[in-house]
Formats: C-alpha cells, sequence, structure tokens
C-alpha cells in the first residue's frame, strides 16, 4: 500500500511540474525542468527498490514478533541463556588445567544403551498424595449422598398422612371418592419404590460383602525376597535398568565403539546385539542420543588410543520381552538394578553423568537427588 501511495504522489509532482513549465512559455526553461524531472524521477526510483529478504518483508507485513529479540536485553530468553552461558564458563573454570596434548580436540566415539523396563504395577502413593485420595474420597461420599427430598418430609408429618380406606368407607357409608382413590394409588406406588430401592440396597450389600472378601496379591515377589538381580520380576512397581559387568571389573551400560561410515544409533544396536544377543525385544525410539559423557584420557591412556578423551553418546531404550543372553567376551554379569541403586554400582564420575539422563520418578524427586 505504500509503494502504491508513493507511485501515485510521484505522478501527480511531475504532472505538476510539466504544468508549471508550459504556462511559463519558455522552451530552454521547460527543457531543463524536465531535464531536472526525469533525472528526480530516475534517483527516487533507484532508491525506492526494495532490498530487504523475504523474511524480514512477511515479518513486517503480518506483525510477526521476532521468538527472540538478541538486541533486547531484558528478554527472559535472552537472561536465560546468558545465565546458562555463564554457568558453563564457571563450570570450566572448575575443571583441573590439563597439559597441551598433540591429540587435543580428537575423541574416540562411544555408544552406550540405557534399556529400561517398566513397571507393571501402580506405584504406592506418597503422604502428600494419600492426604488428597482421602480428602477426595470424602468429598465423594458427600457429593454421592442421598439427597433430602421434600416429599419425604411432608410424608411423615400426621397432616399428610394416608387414612386406611377401610375407615373412611365406614364414616362415609360405603361411598369412596376420586380422591381417595388418588391417595391409594399414590400409596402403593410408593410402597412398590421403597421395596425396589430396599432390594437395591440390598444387592449392594451383597457386592460389598464379596468383595471385602478378596485379598490382594502381594506386591513383593520371590525376587524381591531373595533380592534376585537378574531377575525382571523384582520391584514391579518401579522401572529397572540393566547394567552390564565389564572384564575390567566396571559396571556400566552396555557400549561399543563407534566404526567410521555407521550412525550412532547403528553403533548402539550392535553394542545390545554383542553384549546381550538377540533372542529378546527392544526398541530405541530416537535416532539422537540422550545425553554424551565426556573423558578426559591420562598421557599413557592418549598415545595407545590416539585420542585426547573418549566421548560416550547415551540413547534411551524400552525392554518389551525375551531372555538374555550373554556374551562373557563383553561382560561377565548383568543385573536389572532401580534408579536409587545406582550409586552402589557406577563410579562418581560416570554416576554424576548417567544419572540425570533417567526421569523415570517424579521431576521433583528428581530434583530433591
Amino acid at each position: 500500500m505504500n509503494s502504491i501511495l508513493k507511485l501515485n504522489q510521484r505522478g501527480l509532482i511531475l504532472k505538476s511540474s510539466t504544468y508549471i513549465c508550459a504556462s511559463n512559455g519558455s522552451s530552454s526553461t521547460s527543457t531543463s525542468n524536465k531535464s531536472i524531472i526525469r533525472g528526480y524521477a530516475k534517483k527516487n526510483s533507484m532508491d525506492d527498490v526494495d532490498t530487504r529478504p523475504d523474511t524480514q518483508k512477511i515479518l513486517e507485513k503480518f506483525d510477526i514478533p521476532r521468538i527472540i529479540d538478541l538486541g533486547d536485553e531484558e528478554h527472559d530468553m535472552l537472561k536465560h541463556l546468558k545465565w546458562a552461558q555463564k554457568r558453563i564458563s564457571q563450570r570450566e573454570a572448575k575443571e583441573p588445567a590439563r597439559a597441551a596434548s598433540k591429540y587435543k580436540d580428537n575423541y574416540k566415539m562411544m555408544a552406550s544403551v540405557i534399556i529400561e523396563r517398566f513397571p507393571s504395577l501402580f506405584p504406592e502413593p506418597t503422604e502428600y498424595e494419600q492426604q488428597y485420595l482421602d480428602a477426595e474420597m470424602r468429598l465423594q461420599q458427600f457429593v454421592n449422598r442421598k439427597p433430602l427430598r421434600m416429599i419425604d418430609i411432608c410424608e411423615d408429618l400426621p397432616e399428610f398422612q394416608v387414612v386406611d380406606t377401610k375407615e373412611k368407607k365406614d364414616d362415609r357409608s360405603g361411598e369412596v371418592d376420586d380422591s381417595e382413590l388418588g391417595d391409594l394409588k399414590a400409596s402403593v406406588e410408593k410402597q412398590k419404590r421403597d421395596k425396589q430401592m430396599q432390594e437395591q440396597e440390598e444387592e449392594e450389600g451383597e457386592y460389598e460383602e464379596d468383595f471385602s472378601k478378596f485379598v490382594p496379591e502381594s506386591r513383593e515377589t520371590d525376587a524381591d525376597k531373595k533380592n534376585d538381580r537378574r531377575s525382571l520380576e523384582r520391584k514391579l512397581d518401579k522401572s529397572l535398568y540393566l547394567i552390564v559387568k565389564r572384564p575390567n571389573g566396571e559396571w556400566q551400560f552396555p557400549s561399543t565403539i563407534w566404526i567410521d561410515g555407521e550412525s550412532m544409533k547403528n553403533a548402539a544396536e550392535r553394542a545390545l546385539r554383542d553384549t546381550t544377543g538377540e533372542n529378546w525385544t527392544y526398541w530405541i525410539p530416537s535416532q539422537a542420543p540422550a545425553g554424551v559423557h565426556k573423558v578426559i584420557l591420562g598421557e599413557k591412556e592418549q598415545s595407545s588410543l590416539q585420542a585426547e578423551g573418549v566421548k560416550n553418546f547415551f540413547y534411551r531404550s524400552h525392554y518389551f520381552k525375551g531372555e538374555l543372553d550373554i556374551n562373557k567376551k563383553f561382560a561377565t554379569d548383568y543385573h536389572w538394578i532401580a534408579k536409587e541403586e545406582m550409586k552402589k554400582y557406577f563410579s562418581k564420575n560416570y554416576f554424576d553423568q548417567a544419572h540425570k539422563l533417567i526421569f523415570d520418578d517424579c521431576y521433583y524427586n528428581y530434583i530433591n537427588d
């Protein structure tokens, strides 16, 4: 719209200038004025060329706000980015200074898999959750109780008592009017309703009595009693994770070294096949890893691996069914453990990195850890 208005204004200027030159009657003046006008028009046409990128045109045309404006120092997202950058710099400053290495920025890549067995029982409620459930039950009892009807109150009053029809017949010499017949029908219907409600209450009482005899199975299985950590039948109300014991004695998640030319996810799947066999079913939902663990090696290890350190990429995976066939070449033992048991198996550095990638509990419980 602005460009159209500018073109219209320029046309009016040209017409008015030509008219003024013609009215003066001077050909030289009009010629010079025309050249000036042409130059002015040519200059403006060059200035009106829109050199903005298409993205900026769309943003300004439809008044679309930017997701983040790096020039706005008061923007909340920018504050978070600056805070994260500050935390990273502080963490790097706390790390001990390492000597210059000829293998600097050269890392060996590894792929690890965090296998999760989902819980099959609903977990026991916490104290706060139990208080909420009790309050909700009391509220439901209050809402679902039978309403107090006015007709029930009126029927109990002596003024509304139904007199026996036989007495009325004797009083009125055997004459029965329509109102008495209506009262009789109403009383009969009320008796039917009361009988139906009584039968319904008796049936509900029978159901409750049968349910009271029900005894649920114990949440603690034989594997829990024996503390069999190779069994999947333990801790049915929590997630369990597979860890393997390496020939060097360290407990870790199944892992392998990445081979040049394959994707990192293929390396993770190969780690599972080589370590646990192919007689069970699993699923890795994402092509991207959930996290990475970086380790800087010593001088001897650097020279042997020809790398400054190791980067271990972790993938999340879900266990479905099947039996594990542990390859003794890659692992000597295996356990299915819960999140709170990992600290007993992992080294401090490995635990600090891997523990952050597991969110089987509530987010607030993770924060409290």
